[in-house]
């Protein structure tokens, strides 16, 4: 895969990264000044929830490639870890709202009889959230850094991020969603939010691999097989999520239990029962039918607009994580708007940068990774027979 780095491609996106960043500023400092200021820090957790699991998630998914040894689907490892930049900053974000929250918005520091002395305790809580997402950010950095190369599999270390990854985000869901309704239990949140980040991050990579430069874009005939691999991937996911929910929801009715009850029928009842629906079908029910159901649906631009929906029903079933517990009815304006387009946007520009800077050492360590194997001949000959079917099944996609 040629990839050049290119000025243009750079100012794109450092402009990406610093207009994320101040409409995420302004979102902010308009929900601070106006009548509800807690709707500010809501929409920050929301945000920061929803991008950090997508980064995080798209870590996994060059995670899962790396212990498969997966070939054709190699070409979007460099795009699934571009996400690193964001893992990274994430502890920081957490940390600014949990510092900055109101009681509110964090049940726990208000002292009230539903908050544990030790657990939810804030130095614990603070302790914790540093431990749990730093210790992600470091499992991703040692899987993303080094040897670059596509065909570098570093099995221990996808390993090791893949268990950093499922303890980590399932304790941060119990951390950051559960504690806000006191009187409500999930027992399968961190489970369940664990598996939609990963789903987020494969939505979010198969959007990228159609929306890069043309410079950083892998050679189309052989991007095509692996992009349609990746949306059959992503309509499995899909219909796996709403198993999961699916399980969740009958074990919680038939056990029938007020403080697992309380959680679910405060998001099915009005007002928000139709964000809900929204969400559901949005983020899983529309992707798997049709991911599953037509081979078309899984390439080119259909491909891309499935997994933006995806992305947007995954960003309002945050939201519905959230804003139930803490408000009496959904409020969606410019706030929480404007702060959800600043993180969306701040994660694409930064992830753009990284691919940009890090083309030519990419480059330099596939050659080194095919001269180390001593088969360069070998994989020279597979390549170029991979290359052809490949190019069949662009011809046939055109």
């Amino acid at each position: 895969m040629s990839m050049r780095p290119d000025a243009r491609i750079a100012r794109r996106a450092l402009l990406l990264l610093a207009g994320g960043v101040v409409t995420g500023g302004l979102g902010l400092a308009h929900g601070l000044s106006g009548p509800d200021p807690e709707r500010a820090w809501r929409g920050l957790l929301v945000a920061s929830l929803f991008t950090g699991g997508v980064a995080q998630g798209a870590l996994l998914y060059a995670a899962l490639l790396a212990l498969t040894g997966a070939r054709r689907a190699r070409l979007l490892r460099p795009l699934a870890e571009s996400a690193l930049p964001v893992v990274i900053a994430q502890p920081l974000l957490v940390l600014s709202v949990l510092a900055l929250a109101g009681p509110e918005l964090a049940p726990w520091q208000a002292g009230t009889e539903h908050a544990p002395a030790g657990w939810f305790a804030r130095a614990a809580l603070l302790g914790r959230s540093t431990l749990t997402w730093g210790g992600m950010a470091c499992a991703s950095l040692a899987f993303a850094s080094g040897r670059s190369g596509v065909h570098d599999r570093r099995p221990g270390r996808a390993a090791l991020l893949a268990l950093a990854g499922l303890g980590g985000l399932s304790l941060a869901a119990f951390d950051l969603i559960q504690p806000l309704a006191p009187g409500g239990r999930n027992p399968l949140l961190g489970v369940t939010f664990f598996a939609t980040s990963v789903f987020g991050g494969m939505a979010a990579v198969a959007l990228g691999a159609r929306l890069l430069p043309g410079p950083l874009r892998p050679p189309p005939a052989r991007a095509a097989r692996a992009t349609a691999d990746l949306g059959f991937l992503l309509g499995v996911a899909a219909l796996f999520v709403l198993y999961l929910l699916a399980a969740q929801f009958i074990t919680v009715w038939y056990g029938n239990l007020r403080e697992e009850t309380g959680f679910f029928l405060r998001r099915l009842a009005a007002p928000w029962r139709g964000l809900g629906v929204f969400a559901l079908a949005g983020a899983y029910g529309i992707p798997a039918a049709v991911l599953l159901g037509s081979a078309r649906a899984r390439r080119g631009t259909p491909l891309a607009f499935f997994a933006a929906l995806a992305l947007a029903g995954l960003w309002l079933e945050r939201y519905l994580l959230v804003a139930p517990s803490l408000a009496e009815r959904p409020a969606l304006g410019l706030t929480e708007l404007a702060l959800a387009a600043g993180a969306s946007a701040a994660l694409a520009g930064a992830a753009l940068l990284r691919l940009e800077r890090s083309a030519p050492d990419r480059e330099a360590a596939d050659a080194r990774s095919a001269e180390d194997a001593g088969t360069a001949a070998g994989a020279g000959a597979a390549e170029d027979a991979e290359d052809e079917e490949d190019s069949a099944y662009a011809e046939e996609d055109a």
